[in-house]
């Protein structure tokens, strides 16, 4: 653990508790459902019990408005805030939180003590473990655009890269869920990489899911590592190689460090940095280089591929094989450019275009389809597709899609699910060797979304 000096504190009024008094914390983190802030607010309970202050938890759900009125709301009425991997930026965050003092776990900012759970050690013994396994090209799945952690760790995912000659495939920004990383199978396969390290281990279980959908086994087709080390991942299968966070010991420095200040033992704010290690577990093996689905098994070019599939019927858990896979598009907004559309997918790929405002002819459309490309799917729609596996819904966003109707492992896409979008169209990994062809169209129809060409957000 290194020590660092960031500043110093200045008060803005109001002070300690009195001699006698017991103070109150209040720990605000983004999600206690995920395990990893879990094991930071008990360890900062523990650590709260054992100096007889009383903690106050707040859930913040990841948005930043929330945490704001979180935080705003809660000023006034504890000793001092400690706030676990904050959404808002730094500067706006210290102005909220009020007159010190302020623990900021994974923020590095004057002003304030900060607890930074360090990933350099962590992601450079990954890249070195996956190099050494013959893997050339990684893939990595990112998290949300206001996580200081995503972009910290995007920076020594670049670095590390390149320090070892290896590609990077920077994918685009997910939820930093278990349904995100599956959303983000797809274009881990599309994007021909041998190994994927994910945001965190939520999202490398969704992409494991997501992989085993598609038809690509890990470790054997795809290598798969996530961030945080959660104890529950350990019994998945196969469990997810990860590097381990000390979120645990994180909680309990953000309680001392903050009791310090309140019995006035220090004035000087500290940065603490906490070292991260390499868990390997089964989601990781040597490379093959045969992991993405553009090339077939006798390297022949895509634009002359036969995409098929021999899953059963409702199935989506088969590989491409022994059929042709059926694509519907139930978009208007598709229609015009229907000649590009079919030519950019490979020959012979049957492609139905149902008039829309004829349920009958959807229905009957959806009756054989494997993918679909709509910007509504109804529960009718889906019940009328036993054979679905991907629905995309080409920009239009996933609000009109009835996730619930659809059979268990069926992907949902969508082109601009966030600013910056998907990385690469999850329906290209199925059906699309011209990646990029549904944000060109999408673009069009939704102007002022970022689009193809468009760098993603920080």
């Amino acid at each position: 653990m290194s020590v660092g000096v960031s500043g110093r504190w200045v008060f803005r009024g109001g002070g300690p508790p009195a001699e006698g008094e017991s103070a109150t914390v209040a720990v605000v983190v983004p999600v206690i459902a995920n395990p990893v802030f879990g094991a930071f607010v008990k360890s900062a309970r523990g650590e709260g019990w054992h100096r007889r202050q009383t903690v106050v938890l707040a859930d913040t759900d990841l948005n930043p408005d929330r945490e704001r009125e979180v935080i705003a709301h809660l000023r006034d009425r504890v000793d001092g805030p400690i706030v676990c991997s904050p959404r808002l930026e730094a500067v706006e965050l210290l102005d909220v939180c009020g007159r010190p003092p302020v623990v900021l776990v994974n923020r590095e900012t004057a002003g304030a003590d900060c607890v930074i759970t360090d990933a350099a050690h962590g992601m450079r013994q990954t890249i070195e473990y996956l190099a050494a396994l013959g893997h050339r090209r990684i893939a990595h799945v990112q998290g949300a655009r206001r996580s200081w952690s995503n972009g910290h760790r995007v920076e020594l995912i670049r670095a590390e890269t390149e320090r070892s000659s290896l590609e990077l495939e920077l994918l685009g920004r997910q939820a930093e869920t278990v349904a995100g990383g599956t959303a983000a199978a797809a274009s881990v396969m599309a994007s021909g990489a041998s190994a994927v390290i994910t945001h965190n281990d939520p999202m490398a279980l969704g992409v494991i899911a997501g992989a085993r959908a598609l038809g690509l086994r890990v470790p054997d087709d795809l290598s798969v590592v996530g961030v945080d080390g959660i104890p529950f991942a350990e019994v998945s299968q196969p469990s997810p190689t990860s590097i381990a966070v000390p979120m645990a010991e994180a909680g309990a420095l953000s309680l001392d460090l903050l009791g310090q200040v309140l019995a006035g033992e220090r004035s000087t704010p500290r940065l603490l940095r906490l070292a991260t290690q390499l868990i390997v577990r089964g989601s990781s093996g040597p490379a093959t280089h045969h992991t993405s689905r553009r090339a077939t098994a006798a390297d022949r070019p895509m634009k002359d591929a036969v995409m098929t599939t021999d899953a059963a019927p409702g199935d989506p858990s088969g590989h491409i094989a022994d059929r042709r896979l059926t694509v519907v598009v139930a978009d208007s907004n598709l229609a015009p450019p229907r000649t590009e559309f079919e030519a950019a997918l490979p020959a012979g790929t049957p492609v139905r275009w149902p008039d829309v405002r004829d349920d009958a002819a959807v229905t009957a459309a959806l009756a054989d389809a494997d993918v679909l490309v709509s910007g509504q799917c109804t529960a009718a729609m889906a019940a009328a597709a036993p054979r679905l596996r991907l629905v995309h819904a080409a920009g239009a966003g996933t609000e009109r899609i009835d996730t619930a109707a659809l059979a268990p492992g069926t992907l949902v896409a969508d082109t601009f699910h966030h600013e910056n979008s998907m990385a690469e169209d999850a329906i290209s990994a199925a059906i699309l060797p011209r990646r990029g062809f549904l944000r060109r169209h999408a673009a069009r129809r939704r102007p002022g979304v970022a689009g193809e060409g468009c760098p993603p957000s920080s």
